[in-house]
């Protein structure tokens, strides 16, 4: 998804490189409703989806409002669901890494919020452990720069492992915790895959150097960059499009699991792993042999395997469509690759992503229109066939809003406040930002730590959720982006929408003429689909074929 994740960040089809976002895996005993199972077991029982609240996964914590999370998990349970995702981001629950780690007491009491009403609603919950995407304005070293740091800093990769330990001291003795996992996307570092990796980094340098040490002969490695070196010293990090480049990825694949997996599950037992599965081009001069990355599966020693999926894995990806006989056959072939490679006793796809309007990815193979409800519908085959759970990446659109604290659930945090301006908390957990005539807020973006589409020359949406309060209708001024905008807003509570041309550094300012209530602001340029539900929460085209899905694996392994 676009997770650059949404999704990031980085997907790669197997005939094409590319970025994929990417979310973790899960195990569950059969009889999940009644006991907490000491393995991880019944995978092929679990029906999931990664909860969002309506919002961007980048912005998740610090834009839940909690006042929607109740129906939101009686939705979920309606649709089918079994089982909710929930990612925890590690720059927004440990945003101080040294000397001494510092945790967000907040994002801990929402996290167990959210798991205590999961289990009011008869939901279960896996959690994505280190989450990489966080827009916290405070946290030291944010996103893929904590990434980076991780794998050559030992402080870093400390804190790391200390994040993974208080988050499982925090909720692993839950009855509604089933397990966490990892993902390859949280550690994946200085464009690994890129087409020009940081190949100047001293601590990048010192790590993989140390690592052909221990593994290979320097006459050999020699052999492979192509030319001689007198010692260690003069080995460096190898050029992207070269044959040595397939020590980098083994390498990467060793760390994954010697330096960040195995340690980490001796903090958080039940701790999974999901393996990327899609293959890397290594250049042999004009030709290209391909990377498979197996060993993530076959080494991580666990249970359940965890694989992504997305109907571009092993397609043409040239702008085409395709039908959903031949996406359910690639399917059922990685999903067979998987079990060979790792032995596992259970598969389970933690993102079946039958649906992907990545705007990044727009080349890559997606179904025919008419063949989205053939694919859910022959995915109970494959899916049962193959003992497999599955969780999609979202049961609802989301805009790819790059604000802050868009909903005011951290106060003003994240925002500059000017003249009369008050954070209204209601009972329920929502909140609201009340305005007197001639207050403003604002805040300032750098849009390329945020989101890659925010480039200038594109356009985009900013939408505000408000009403007036002291008078019959209210204007709010926006400036800061290319051009400027005023709306209008009545009594009546409503959303109310702006084309607007973007920036790749700006600050944002909305001021009100007259008092107005905001409870959301949203600046977006692409909204991801779910199909299952529209942005304001009705069905999508796809509702009843994914309810179907659902009863009908509900049936076959009764659960």
């Amino acid at each position: 998804m676009t997770l650059p994740a949404g999704s990031v960040a980085g997907r790669r089809i197997v005939a094409v490189v590319l970025l994929l976002a990417a979310v973790a895996a899960v195990g569950f005993a059969v009889k999940w409703r009644f006991a907490r199972p000491a393995a991880i077991e019944g995978v092929a029982t679990v029906r999931a989806t990664h909860y969002w609240a309506g919002g961007y996964p980048k912005s998740f914590w610090d834009g839940l409002d909690p006042s929607r999370v109740d129906a939101d998990f009686a939705r979920i349970r309606q649709d089918g669901f079994n089982t909710v995702v929930l990612a925890v981001s590690w720059p927004e629950f440990q945003p101080k890494l040294t000397p001494t780690p510092g945790y967000d007491e907040r994002a801990f009491g929402d996290l167990a919020m959210l798991i205590r009403k999961a289990g009011e609603h008869g939901l279960r919950v896996a959690l994505r452990v280190g989450f990489i995407w966080s827009f916290r304005p405070d946290a030291e070293l944010p996103n893929a720069m904590r990434v980076d740091a991780a794998f050559h800093d030992a402080a870093v990769h400390a804190a790391w492992l200390d994040f993974v330990g208080e988050v499982c001291r925090r909720v692993c003795d839950s009855p509604h915790v089933v397990m966490g996992f990892l993902s390859w996307e949280d550690l994946f570092p200085f464009n690994l895959l890129g087409d020009a990796p940081n190949r100047d980094h001293l601590g990048f340098r010192r790590e993989f150097v140390g690592w052909l040490r221990t593994h290979h002969a320097l006459a050999d490695v020699g052999a492979k960059y192509g030319r001689s070196f007198a010692s260690w010293a003069d080995v460096p990090l190898p050029e992207r499009r070269s044959p040595a480049y397939e020590y980098v990825l083994a390498w990467w694949d060793d760390a994954l699991v010697e330096r960040f997996l195995l340690p980490a599950r001796q903090r958080f037992p039940r701790l999974s792993f999901e393996a990327r599965v899609d293959w890397d081009p290594v250049w042999q001069g004009e030709r290209i042999d391909w990377y498979r990355h197996d060993v993530q599966l076959r080494r991580t020693g666990a249970e359940v395997a965890t694989v992504y999926y997305a109907v571009a894995w092993g397609m043409k990806n040239d702008g085409d469509s395709t039908d959903a006989a031949s996406a359910l056959a690639q399917l059922d072939r990685l999903l067979a690759s998987a079990a060979g490679e790792s032995r596992a006793r259970s598969l389970f796809i933690d993102q079946f992503n039958f649906v992907d309007n990545t705007p990044e990815f727009s080349r890559n193979t997606r179904l025919a229109d008419d063949q989205y409800d053939a694919m859910l519908a022959g995915a109970a085959d494959v899916l049962t066939r193959r003992g497999a759970g599955y969780a999609v990446w979202v049961d609802q659109d989301y805009a790819s809003n790059i604000l802050y604290n868009p909903g005011f659930q951290r106060g003003l945090a994240g925002w500059d406040a000017d003249g009369g301006v008050n954070v209204i908390a209601q009972p329920d957990g929502a909140a609201t930002a009340r305005l007197a005539p001639g207050a403003g807020i604002a805040q300032r973006i750098v849009a390329g730590n945020r989101e890659a589409g925010f480039l200038p020359g594109r356009s985009g949406k900013l939408c505000v959720h408000g009403r007036a309060l002291d008078a019959d209708s209210a204007r709010v001024d926006v400036t800061g982006l290319p051009a400027e905008a005023s709306l209008a807003f009545d009594r009546v509570a409503q959303r109310r929408c702006v084309d607007v041309p973007l920036a790749a550094e700006f600050r944002l300012a909305l001021a009100a003429r007259s008092t107005v209530e905001l409870d959301r602001i949203e600046l977006f340029h692409h909204v991801q689909q779910s199909r299952l539900r529209e942005l304001d929460g009705a069905p999508g085209p796809q509702a009843e074929a994914l309810r179907a899905l659902n009863r009908e694996l509900a049936r076959r392994t009764g659960s």
